[in-house]
């Protein structure tokens, strides 16, 4: 997150009542009020206003979620933390955040998808990584090959297929905060004889979707990669008796303070993840 983002919510016509963030560089920037002391104390000297918007970047939802639950009626959470300003926490999978989640959780493609999250008339929390968000789903970086995304899958902004044979043995679901090693990785996993479908999602409701249901049936088993600690609560969105597996980054590998060795050293960058997706293949 940056200045940028301000400029960003007025060229939309993005309106909150209050504006928060744990971020001191950002808060002044901004010109809004910083998280900086005990959250009971801070939030006590708050109004409760109709619509809140809380840029973290070093605190977790568990910490916010019961405030913002009581002291507002719509509440949007961006979840900016960062591979390096939360190096110390990040020895484990970011806990099970999703598990006490009650409103929508985004996990925005692009640009134009972060901005239709800003504009819910809903809760929701959108989640973000150290990966740039691009202005549209296309953009990739100058020294890096070109990903080509097709333009029907943009079509269905919720949910992209970027590999799709018939009766795979495994289905991978990842999040669109993750699209730039998640094309990487359908380039790799398209030469390899196994049949292994691929999917991202832009938020978790989808998962309910009958289009997605129906790609679970005819697949052997499922899989998901997402930062999240191990627990039963993907369970819900699969099918009975279907196996299913969570691929989650190794933290405990994370030794440098560049974002840009993170996906590496953790083994959740795409040539990685071909290697841990391939062990649960029959």
């Amino acid at each position: 997150m940056s200045p940028y983002f301000f400029n960003l919510l007025d060229q939309e016509n993005l309106e909150f009542d209050q504006v928060f963030t744990d971020n001191q560089h950002l808060a002044k920037a901004g010109n809004i009020p910083c998280i900086d002391e005990d959250l009971a104390s801070f939030f006590h000297k708050q109004k409760k206003l109709k619509t809140w918007l809380f840029i973290l970047d070093q605190l977790s939802l568990q910490d916010i979620l019961p405030f913002a639950d009581e002291y507002c009626e719509k509440y949007c959470i961006i979840d900016a933390r960062t591979w390096v300003s939360s190096f110390g926490k990040k020895l484990s999978p970011e806990l099970n955040y999703l598990d006490s989640l009650l409103s929508d959780a985004i996990f925005p493609f692009d640009e134009n998808h972060f901005i239709q999250a800003l504009k819910s008339e809903t809760s929701c929390v959108i989640f973000l990584t150290d990966q740039e968000v691009p202005e549209n789903i296309y953009a990739s970086h100058a020294e890096e090959q070109l990903q080509i995304v097709d333009k029907a899958l943009v079509e269905q902004p919720q949910f992209l297929s970027l590999l799709s044979p018939e009766n795979p043995s495994l289905f991978l679901i990842g999040t669109g905060n993750h699209l730039e090693e998640l094309i990487k990785l359908s380039q790799f996993l398209a030469v390899h004889e196994e049949k292994i479908a691929l999917g991202v999602i832009g938020n978790l409701s989808v998962l309910k979707s009958p289009e997605l249901q129906q790609h679970f049936l005819s697949a052997k088993k499922i899989g998901i990669l997402i930062d999240h600690s191990p627990t039963n609560f993907f369970s819900a969105f699969f099918p009975p008796n279907k196996e299913s597996i969570l691929i989650t980054p190794k933290y405990q590998k994370l030794t440098s303070l560049s974002p840009d060795w993170a996906f590496t050293q953790t083994e959740f960058d795409a040539e990685a993840l071909v290697k841990r997706v391939l062990a649960f293949v029959d």
